[in-house]
Formats: C-alpha cells, structure tokens, sequence
C-alpha cells in the first residue's frame, strides 16, 4: 500500500497548494534529535516584541515531529503540539525516542516568565509549565547573574543533555556548573517535575554522547499550510560526500515521500 501510495505522489504532489511567501510568514526551524531519527519543525509565534507591538496575525509557535523510517523511505509524522511561550522560546530541545519536546526561557524573558520550562510529553498530549521561581529559591535567584542579551537571569548553561533512556533533561553538564555559576538542575521527563540537586563530585556517565550527525536535515523556504501549522514543501537529507537526498510533502501532509526520480544526486 505505501509502495503504490509513493508512486501515486509523484503524480499528484502538484495538488499540494503552496504558499506565497508574505512578510508576516512565520519561519520554521528544522531540529533533530541526538540519533537523528526523529525530526522537530518548529513553527515560530510572534509573540510581542520589547515595544509591546505584534508583526502580523498573532499566533503560537507550534511543533511537528517526524520519523525517519530509512534510506528511500518516508518521513512520517508522529506527533505536533502547539507551543506555550508567547513568543519564541531560547532553547528547544527534542528527546533521542522522539517523546518529548522540551522548551527553555523565552527570547523576552529568562528565568522570569510563567513559561521558563515546558515540557511536552507528546505521546500523551500533555504538559507541564514552570516559572524559575517554581523550582528556584528567592535566595538562589538573587544570588545568579544576569543572563546577558536576554531580561532575567541565568539559571542554566550552553552544555544541555538528555541522558540514554530519555527520562531525564539536564540543562546544565554537572561538571561546568561551577564554572558557569548556575545550579544543577534536573528535569524528569516522565513526571514531568524539575528540581535542584547538589552538584555530583563525578560526571554523569548515562548522558548522550555528543557525536557528530553524518547526516544533516535541510527545509525548504516554500511552505503549505495545514489546519495547524505550515510544512515546508521539501526536506533535503545532505551527507558530506553523497548526493543530497530530497523528500516532498504528500498531499495529506502527514508525510514526507522520497522522490523517486533520483539517481546518484540527478534527476533522470
């Protein structure tokens, strides 16, 4: 059935109405996770800016995840949400199982906003919001600086890792949590609760090791509306020395096809 559903796509994928690009267009943000199965489009809001003005129809960022089912195979989606922040978020962050999608400070606000944390658990359609204070003692959060570019204060470093079985979200490496002055906080995933803890003496030896991608994803800048988001119309899988490898939406929008005129890097 996906066989003869691929082959009907390359006739049809001219029914796939694309958008005009428009200044008001939110951008979308193509993410993977450490094993680079999974595959996060994130949808930017357009909270208000520091003068308090909105640019174009106010709306929410929004996230669709996908998973790669191989070489020559589709992108298919598994999950979406709508995003919390009023804005766009500083950090996003997506779980090596694809599972959960994790959402630190917001561009306007550090530590300080309602939506300092957010996690997703996009299985089960739920989530759960922290402000710093939430897990921060006062005393702690005089005691941090400031986070720099952003209003508020840092509370966490540029080192974050989900550890192996994707239950727990460090944003902090233990061992720099000194030398970037912030507390070692943990997330747990499955109950979806955040704490500090002491520093541990020794490094952590259940995080994800931090290895280089082969593969590398690419959007495209033509987009196609859904009911609750846009898509970009391609997505371009590049590996240094190989040809790229180009997927285009299907027309139900819930998957990624791999063209089938491909051969070595050339259309036939």
């Amino acid at each position: 059935m996906i066989q003869a559903f691929i082959a009907a796509a390359c006739t049809t994928a001219l029914l796939v109405q694309v958008d005009p690009p428009r200044k008001d267009h939110p951008e979308i943000t193509c993410r993977t996770d450490s094993s680079g199965r999974f595959l996060a489009l994130e949808r930017d809001g357009n909270g208000p800016d520091r003068a308090g003005r909105i640019i174009g129809p106010k709306r929410r960022g929004y996230v669709s995840v996908f998973e790669y089912l191989g070489e020559g195979k589709s992108l298919r989606k598994l999950y979406e949400a709508e995003l919390l922040n009023h804005g766009v978020p500083l950090i996003c962050s997506l779980s090596r199982d694809g599972r959960f999608f994790v959402t630190l400070d917001e561009f306007n606000a550090a530590g300080t906003s309602p939506f300092t944390v957010v996690i997703y658990d996009l299985a089960r359609k739920e989530h759960t919001t922290y402000a710093g204070k939430d897990f921060l003692s006062e005393k702690l959060i005089k005691s941090l600086g400031h986070q720099g570019f952003v209003p508020g204060f840092k509370w966490h470093g540029k080192d974050m890792d989900f550890n192996q079985d994707s239950t727990r979200f460090y944003p902090t490496r233990p061992e720099n949590c000194k030398k970037e002055e912030v507390p070692f906080v943990v997330i747990d995933l499955p109950t979806r609760t955040v704490r500090v803890e002491p520093i541990p003496a020794t490094p952590l030896t259940d995080l994800v090791p931090d290895v280089q991608q082969e593969w590398g994803w690419r959007e495209s800048r033509e987009t196609v509306a859904t009911k609750t988001t846009i898509l970009p119309v391609r997505i371009t899988r590049s590996r240094p020395g190989h040809p790229d490898r180009v997927l285009e939406l299907a027309p139900n929008k819930t998957e990624y096809i791999a063209r089938q005129d491909q051969h070595n890097g050339q259309r036939k």
